[in-house]
């Protein structure tokens, strides 16, 4: 019996090792009903809306950099002027610089007074000038820089045998002026900002300021009487420059000669209208009354006597036929002319002829430069004619269209 008592307590110490183990693994194990580990969270969505969140987050982590403090600047401001007796001839170089794109700047550039004559302004890409509470302004949406010249004129104030002028701008970084002048007629008043030797003037406080004097004549000291200088035109050159369309650009150089302070008056062919003038090389404003043009021209430089007068004439035309006849009238002058020459410029589809007119076909005409520069194509016929005095020059031309070159062979079956 002894080995069954044994075998009965080995049996009961196994059974009390395996319970003790069973114990051990349930208090291991979670209990009933506790809830499980946390897991992450995690959604199905459609392609397009995953790539509308990712591009949405792209946005929000795309900083834009912040707007400039201004929308543009004016860079630098160049005056060039030159005295007159009771004004001032300036032209304005301005170069802009424009910071941001597609954003609406606005840029002031001159102050435009009750005293102040704009003569000419630029045609500007991408940009345009308007005059905005009494400022000449540059408008622009374009980013970049902007280089281009306003002439102008500023009327002086008089008093006794002193003028004042005062050239006022809102804001440039730099700003200088050149000023030119006839030295035996005008001089300089000494102040703050006149310019130096070599007529070089700075602004102050915004303004170019300018003060001069009209000096008088040196006292003759025997009376000689001047001997009377007849007021002519030496020569006149003109240019016509005509499109297919029937538009015509007249330009009319007038070489004068004359003595002190004079008055001639041009009148304007009908259906044209005079578009800009230019007095000694200077850019003036031109208002014809009732188609008459009346100017005050005095010499280019003191002592002498003569000068030169620049019109430039527009015609929108009637376009041309297959055949007929172009009128090509010129102004007429109150003063004699002694030789006109003409060169026209002419569509290249025709063949031309002279029908009528006062000016015959010459062989050459002398060059000229003209302030207002503009292409010349097509085809260029000259013409001349001599004594033109209280009437009114032109040509008439017949047209046909040119065969030579532009038929075609029929091709043969």
């Amino acid at each position: 019996m002894p080995s069954s008592r044994s075998t009965i307590a080995h049996a009961l110490l196994r059974a009390t090792l395996l319970s003790s183990a069973l114990v051990v693994c349930l208090l291991s194990m979670d209990a009933p009903g506790a809830p499980p580990p946390a897991q992450p969270a995690s959604a199905t969505l459609p392609l397009d809306q995953v790539l509308q969140l990712y591009r949405e987050n792209e946005r929000r982590n795309d900083i834009a950099p912040p707007a400039p403090p201004v929308a543009g600047v004016v860079h630098q401001l160049q005056i060039e002027a030159r005295l007159l007796d009771d004004a001032v001839a300036g032209k304005a170089r301005f170069s802009v610089i424009v910071l941001e794109e597609n954003q609406w700047a606005s840029v002031p550039l001159l102050t435009v007074s009750g005293d102040t004559r704009l003569a000419a302004l630029p045609a500007l890409q991408d940009a345009a000038l308007t005059i905005e509470d009494d400022q000449l302004t540059l408008l622009t949406r374009k980013k970049g820089t902007f280089d281009f010249t306003v002439e102008f004129l500023q009327r002086a104030q008089v008093d006794g045998s002193v003028r004042r002028a005062s050239i006022a701008y809102p804001a440039a970084t730099v700003a200088l002026g050149h000023l030119s002048f006839d030295s035996g007629v005008f001089g300089l008043v000494d102040h703050a900002g006149a310019p130096n030797a070599d007529g070089v003037f700075y602004p102050s406080e915004g303004a170019f300021d300018l003060q001069w004097v009209r000096r008088a004549p040196p006292a003759a000291t025997v009376a000689v009487p001047a001997p009377a200088i007849e007021s002519v035109i030496p020569s006149a050159h003109a240019s016509v420059v005509s499109t297919l369309e029937g538009t015509h650009i007249v330009r009319v150089l007038y070489r004068l000669e004359f003595a002190g302070r004079q008055s001639l008056s041009v009148d304007v062919p009908p259906g044209y209208r005079l578009e800009r003038g230019y007095l000694n090389g200077i850019s003036i404003p031109v208002e014809p009354d009732g188609g008459r043009l009346t100017l005050e021209v005095s010499p280019a430089q003191s002592g002498q006597q003569g000068g030169s007068l620049e019109l430039v004439l527009f015609s929108p035309g009637n376009g041309y036929l297959l055949s007929g006849e172009l009128a090509l009238p010129l102004p007429t002058t109150s003063w004699r002319i002694n030789e006109l020459f003409l060169s026209t410029h002419l569509p290249g589809v025709f063949d031309y002829a002279r029908a009528g007119g006062s000016l015959s076909p010459a062989s050459r005409v002398p060059g000229v430069d003209f302030a207002y520069a503009i292409p010349t194509p097509g085809k260029r016929l000259t013409f001349h004619q001599f004594l033109v005095q209280l009437s009114q020059p032109g040509l008439t031309l017949a047209y046909d269209v040119t065969l030579e070159g532009n038929y075609f062979r029929a091709a043969q079956p």
